[in-house]
C-alpha cells in the first residue's frame, strides 16, 4: 500500500471510531458534508419507508413479497429507476444494524453517533424471523454454535467459520473433532493459522466473562447499593423531565385549539394559520418524541440497570447453563465486537460493560468510590 492510501485509510478508519460511517450511508439517510456535528443526516420520506418495512415484517405474517406489495399500495418508493422494494433491498435493509445505530466497518463494529430509524427489540424481532426461515440456521448451525459469524478473525477481518473432523478408529468407529478457524481460504503469507477446538474457544470465553465478575459478594454487594442509590437520582430526574415535556405538549395543545378558533373566526389568513400550525405541530412532534424517549428510559429504569449489573456477575455461569440461542444473544449484548487470533480471544466489550472487564486487578477491600 503507497503512503497516500495508508493515510487515506488510516483517516477513514478514524471516522467510523469517531462513530461516523466513512462512506455512503445506505437507504433512509443522506450525507451533509455542511454539517459537521451531524455529517449524515434522515431522509424523511425514506426513513419513514423503513420504519415501515421494520413495523410491517416484525408482525411475522410478511413475505418478501407480500411485504413489497404493502410498500407499494402503501406509496412507499425505494428509488425512481426502481420503484418497487425487492427482495434483495428488503433483505440489506432487515439485515442492516446502521439503522439501530451500529457501523460495521472492515469487519468491526462501533457505535454510531447517526439517529436510529429502528429500536433493537424490533430490529431483533425481525432478525429472529428472518433466521427462523433461513435453511442455513437449521440443524446444521445448531450443531456449530459458535459459527456463522458470531467471531472474526483478528488478522483479516473474515469471519470464523465452523468445521467438523471425522477421524476413523482402529476399530472402525469414529471420533468427531470441532473447530473453528478462520474462513479465509486465500491467507496472505504473512496470514497466521486461525483454528481453535471448541474446548478451548468454550474455556477462552468463560474466562473473558469471568473478568465481569467483582472479587467477592461484599464488594459485589457495595456496588449494587452503590449503584442503585446513585440511579435513584437519576430517575427523580428523569420524572421530573418527563413531567415537563408533558405540560409543554398541553401547552401546545392548547395553542393549536386557539390557533383554529382564530383561523374559524376570520382573524388571521389562511396563509398565517397554516404557517403557525405548521410551526406548531413540529414542535408538538418533537415533545411527543422525547416523551416516548424518556418514557422508555423511566420504564423500571433502576431496577433495570441493577438487573444488568446483576447478569454480569453471573455471565459466566449463565454461559455454561444456557443453550445456543442464549449464548448469542448473551455475547451480543455485552460485546460489540469478538475476534480470534493464532493465541487469544478478544472481546470488544460495549458501554459500561468495558469498565467492568478492563479494571485494574482488584483487591478484596471495597474502593472509595465508584
Amino acid at each position: 500500500m503507497l503512503p497516500s492510501e495508508a493515510w487515506y485509510s488510516t483517516r477513514l478508519d478514524e471516522k467510523a471510531k469517531q462513530g461516523w460511517l466513512p462512506s455512503r450511508p445506505p437507504f433512509g439517510y443522506r450525507n451533509d458534508s455542511d454539517d459537521d456535528n451531524e455529517p449524515i443526516k434522515p431522509v424523511p420520506e425514506n426513513a419513514a419507508a423503513i420504519s415501515r418495512i421494520f413495523e410491517l415484517y416484525s408482525r411475522g405474517d410478511m413475505t418478501f413479497e407480500s411485504l413489497a406489495e404493502k410498500m407499494k399500495a402503501e406509496g412507499h418508493i425505494y428509488k425512481v429507476s426502481e420503484p418497487n422494494f425487492g427482495r434483495r433491498n428488503l433483505s440489506f435493509i432487515l439485515n442492516n444494524r446502521f439503522y439501530i445505530g451500529e457501523i460495521f466497518w472492515h469487519g468491526r463494529v462501533f457505535q454510531g453517533k447517526h439517529r436510529p430509524l429502528v429500536d433493537k427489540n424490533t430490529f431483533q424481532t425481525c432478525h429472529d424471523i428472518l433466521t427462523g426461515k433461513n435453511r442455513r440456521t437449521s440443524k446444521s448451525n445448531e450443531e456449530l454454535p459458535l459459527g456463522g459469524g458470531l467471531f472474526r478473525c483478528k488478522h483479516c477481518g473474515q469471519a470464523i467459520t465452523a468445521e467438523h473432523i471425522r477421524r476413523k478408529r482402529k476399530d472402525g468407529s469414529f471420533r468427531h473433532h470441532l473447530y473453528y478457524r478462520c474462513a479465509n481460504n486465500k491467507p496472505g503469507p504473512d496470514h497466521p493459522t486461525i483454528r481453535w477446538s471448541a474446548d478451548d474457544l468454550e474455556a477462552g470465553i468463560i474466562s473473558e466473562l469471568s473478568k465481569l465478575k467483582l472479587p467477592n459478594p461484599e464488594v459485589t454487594e457495595w456496588f449494587r447499593k452503590s449503584l442503585s442509590t446513585a440511579l435513584s437520582d437519576e430517575t427523580e430526574y428523569r420524572k421530573r423531565t418527563l413531567t415537563a415535556f408533558r405540560k409543554r405538549e398541553t401547552e401546545l395543545e392548547g395553542m393549536q385549539d386557539r390557533l383554529l378558533n382564530t383561523h374559524i373566526n376570520g382573524t388571521i389568513s389562511e396563509e398565517i394559520f397554516t404557517k403557525k400550525n405548521v410551526e406548531i405541530k413540529m414542535e408538538l412532534d418533537r415533545v411527543r418524541e422525547e416523551m416516548s424517549k424518556e418514557a422508555k428510559l423511566n420504564a423500571d429504569y433502576k431496577d433495570m440497570a441493577v438487573a444488568i449489573f446483576d447478569l454480569t456477575q453471573r455471565a459466566a455461569e449463565t454461559w455454561r447453563g444456557s443453550n445456543n440461542a442464549f449464548r448469542r444473544e448473551l455475547l451480543d449484548v455485552l460485546c460489540l465486537n469478538r475476534s480470534l487470533d493464532s493465541a487469544s480471544l478478544c472481546l470488544d466489550w460495549r458501554k459500561p460493560f468495558d469498565g467492568l472487564a478492563e479494571r485494574p486487578n482488584s483487591t478484596d477491600s471495597i474502593p472509595s468510590r465508584i
